[in-house]
């Protein structure tokens, strides 16, 4: 390691000046133009959870500087931090962010270029990106995920027993956990932050706040929903989808029961500013209906799982689902799980009965592979 692991070892003695506060830094990343809205906040949260882990394990106060110019301590109290190795890989890929979207402001010791400290941290992260890979193809998930899987046809009935609910009561929270089951089977399930600023257009004189992720246009003979703030939105573009016929309803019935502005509001009439508090709402009402610790990245895999196990879907079919989740085919296989085989070889896969209008989970034998 050389001079990169000894520069900053002494508190209190450090040979050049550092700002402890990381300002510049954590505004050049949040408002870097070649970083989606979404990564940038990403990216922003995963440095300062990284930094406030490596300011316990330390015992000291410590800016991204000084955690960058010290990979074997800093990859050590990361490591420490968690057991997944994909959550290590997370806080890596914000660290490597900073050296490239916000170099200028890393104050090093002339010795140290920002390009061997980019080639240091990229020797650190290569390995870890490998195991991360191995990961993602083996179909196998990691002991906290499988607590939380869910098989898509209790996801979709779920749906439906939420609706008939619903109706029956016409109450607020029951109309809402209608509207949001909806956006998950009645649409492919996106990610979590896409939804959590949709603003309901009711007449055609409203106007669509900037801080919108997204809309839904209910003055349309056809109404639509459009997503113009997520992840890939970069390369992709906005995402805009006729809605289907159940859900104008549904949604329509919700704006009459509960007037208010975006499609998920707090409980108190306020919008969601923090993608944190409305992905914990999410996961509060996913335990309550499920029993089990879910989450919308959850819903999201069970999908995927039983669109690659389907046979009765075409492959355009499959690549359109895909697309409509926001992400390439390869990455939606990516997202399925092996279906837990029993000791004589047999799996059951999930496939929709267009007849009885549901879905049914069938037994495979080993022969029928």
């Amino acid at each position: 390691m050389g001079e990169i692991e000894l520069l900053y070892s002494i508190p209190g003695r450090i040979p050049f000046k550092v700002d402890l506060t990381d300002k510049n830094i954590y505004e050049s990343i949040g408002s870097a133009s070649e970083l989606s809205v979404s990564s940038r906040k990403s990216y922003v949260e995963k440095l300062k959870r990284a930094q406030k882990i490596c300011m316990s394990a330390f015992g000291e106060r410590v800016s991204l500087t000084l955690m960058l110019l010290q990979p074997p301590r800093t990859l050590a109290a990361l490591k420490a931090s968690t057991d997944s190795v994909r959550v290590l890989s997370n806080h890596l890929q914000a660290l490597l962010a900073v050296m490239k979207h916000a170099k200028e402001f890393l104050i090093l010791p002339e010795e140290v270029s920002v390009e061997r400290l980019t080639k240091k941290w990229n020797s650190v992260f290569s390995p870890i990106a490998s195991e991360v890979e191995i990961l993602k193809t083996s179909g196998e998930p990691s002991e906290k995920v499988s607590r939380s899987i869910l098989p898509w046809s209790r996801v979709y009935d779920k749906n439906i027993s939420l609706r008939k609910k619903a109706y029956r009561t016409l109450s607020e929270e029951d109309v809402s956990d209608m509207i949001l089951s909806d956006m998950y089977v009645l649409l492919e399930p996106r990610r979590v932050i896409d939804y959590a600023r949709v603003f309901v257009r009711l007449n055609s004189d409203q106007v669509v706040p900037p801080d919108a992720t997204g809309f839904i246009d209910l003055t349309l003979e056809k109404p639509t929903i459009s997503i113009t703030t997520f992840k890939t939105h970069k390369f992709e573009g906005d995402w805009t989808k006729e809605l289907p016929r159940q859900l104008v309803k549904d949604v329509q019935l919700s704006m009459k029961v509960n007037p208010r502005e975006f499609l998920f509001m707090t409980s108190s009439g306020k919008k969601y500013e923090s993608s944190d508090t409305f992905s914990t709402y999410h996961r509060k009402r996913l335990f309550e209906w499920f029993g089990v610790p879910a989450t919308p990245t959850t819903l999201r895999h069970s999908r995927a799982t039983q669109v690659t196990a389907d046979p009765t879907l075409s492959l355009k079919e499959k690549m359109d689902i895909a697309k409509d989740m926001s992400h390439s085919l390869k990455m939606h296989m990516t997202y399925a799980y092996k279906p837990k085989r029993e000791k004589d070889g047999s799996f059951e896969i999930i496939i929709f009965d267009p007849i009885k209008k549901r879905f049914e989970t069938y037994a495979c034998a080993r022969k029928d592979i």
